[in-house]
């Protein structure tokens, strides 16, 4: 055996020991849940034990909570939208709060359409952003729900602050990355092809952002890496067994995903958090 067929086999070798041992493939690290917890039941709910519908979740560091939306409705079928935006405890099992976004914005009270898509905390106002895909609209609320600014945006699904940068914002729509200031000035914007970009995350740290995609709610999902300096998009993440996502979050040990199952006739059909052990890099 020539010394280049030895070098060839020896690369194949690693490649494939590397493919064995992180489950690295085309389509990034598959991934099963470390363990998982059921949503719990808000009062505007519909429907007995069946959690809430979610759509976004942030975490609120001075307060140690989440923030997570519902999306207003607990199955397709339902007439009518009630967005409502919920204060979870850190563990996701117990309700602290909730601001019921269709009381103060009767906008978002639609018929055909949600009026809330994402959900994310600002650090710096200690205030909420939501996103409004259907009425093309960013909202700046503080805890209450009242209103500090909002920011026409076409199509936006999710937006993430930047904490480092005092005013600055990353907002996803399904074709686009957005970078703004909270006035609303556009910095830059690029664009991206992911089927099904839906839910954003900024890893500040790896100076990234998560985007997850949802293309048959039957099979996994996926989450994709955007580097900010580079502009490229991977597929980090298959999850294997989350099939709706609505919500990302990394913690620094765990990355918790939303799941609406139940609305959207998933194959697992509850709504509930996936907590998955990573290394985000």
């Amino acid at each position: 055996m020539s010394i280049i067929m030895k070098k060839q086999l020896i690369a194949i070798f690693i490649i494939a020991l590397c493919l064995l041992t992180t489950g690295c493939t085309e389509n990034g690290i598959s991934l099963y849940s470390d363990y998982i917890v059921k949503l719990p039941d808000i009062s505007v709910s519909e429907k007995e034990g069946l959690g809430f519908t979610c759509t976004g979740l942030a975490y609120d560091s001075k307060e140690n909570v989440f923030w997570a939306g519902h999306v207003g409705k607990m199955h397709e079928s339902d007439t009518h939208y009630f967005p409502v935006i919920i204060k979870l405890s850190k563990d996701f099992k117990t309700v602290l709060d909730e601001i019921h976004l269709y009381k103060i914005f009767p906008e978002m009270n639609q018929e055909k359409q949600s009026g809330l898509q994402g959900v994310c905390y600002d650090e710096d106002t200690d205030t909420l952003w939501i996103s409004s895909p259907h009425e093309n609209l960013i909202r700046n609320i503080d805890k209450q729900g009242k209103l500090i600014n909002s920011i026409d945006c076409e199509r936006v699904n999710s937006v993430a602050v930047d904490n480092r940068k005092a005013g600055m914002l990353y907002v996803l729509t399904p074709t686009k990355i957005i970078h703004m200031k909270k006035s609303g000035e556009i910095i830059s914007s690029s664009n991206i092809k992911i089927k099904g970009a839906d839910q954003l995350y900024l890893d500040e740290e790896n100076n990234k952002l998560l985007i997850s995609a949802d293309n048959d709610y039957q099979k996994e999902n996926y989450i994709y890496s955007y580097c900010i300096n580079t502009k490229k998009t991977i597929k980090k993440y298959t999850l294997k067994d989350s099939f709706a996502i609505e919500g990302i979050y990394y913690d620094g040990e765990f990355l918790f995903v939303l799941n609406d199952g139940y609305y959207h006739n998933a194959k697992v059909k509850e709504n509930q958090v996936n907590a998955y052990k990573i290394t985000l890099n």
